[in-house]
């Protein structure tokens, strides 16, 4: 089954009230409640998501996967009376500019109902830039014969000095 189908059955399980949690009868109350979920949580389509109001509000902390911007420091639904972290990708996946942002994990310390994360960078990540180039606003003039070699030239260069960012060197002929 694609992933895109299987979003769409697990959102018509959630609308169709097919999905329960279930909780202990007893001091429900004393327990720290985590729901991870690997699914679109931004809105892609019209039933290609999962609203976070399908959630239910007993909830501590919703781990969200699937989504690749590093979202790593739990933000409050105040709807729903819980916390979501959205960890993110480890790895650039997408010509995106949220996978320019630098990437995370988390440590999870839950102490009866209480949690903290301990935000962990990831240290070996590849590294990911995106910057825009306009020829326009460049000196090459598109009406020169050898136009071709100065724009291959001209982003050579442009690659060049994103990768010196990182110390990394390359020779360009």
């Amino acid at each position: 089954m694609s992933f895109d189908l299987a979003v769409l059955c697990f959102n018509r399980l959630f609308c169709h009230k097919s999905v329960k949690m279930l909780r202990p009868r007893e001091h429900c109350d004393e327990w720290f409640s985590l729901f991870v979920l690997h699914q679109n949580r931004a809105r892609h389509g019209q039933t290609n998501y999962i609203p976070e109001q399908f959630l239910d509000d007993f909830l501590d902390l919703v781990v969200w996967g699937h989504e690749h911007e590093c979202l790593i420091e739990p933000a409050w639904n105040g709807t729903q009376n819980f916390f979501i972290t959205q960890p993110g990708s480890t790895i650039a996946t997408s010509l995106s500019d949220s996978e320019t942002k630098p990437k995370h994990c988390a440590l999870l310390l839950i102490n009866k109902r209480n949690f903290k994360l301990r935000k962990l960078p990831l240290e070996t990540v590849r590294p990911f830039y995106m910057e825009d180039v306009v020829l326009s606003e460049s000196h090459i003039n598109p009406g020169d014969p050898d136009v071709v070699r100065k724009v291959e030239t001209f982003c050579a260069e442009k690659v060049s000095s994103l990768l010196e960012k990182d110390g990394i060197a390359i020779c360009i002929d």
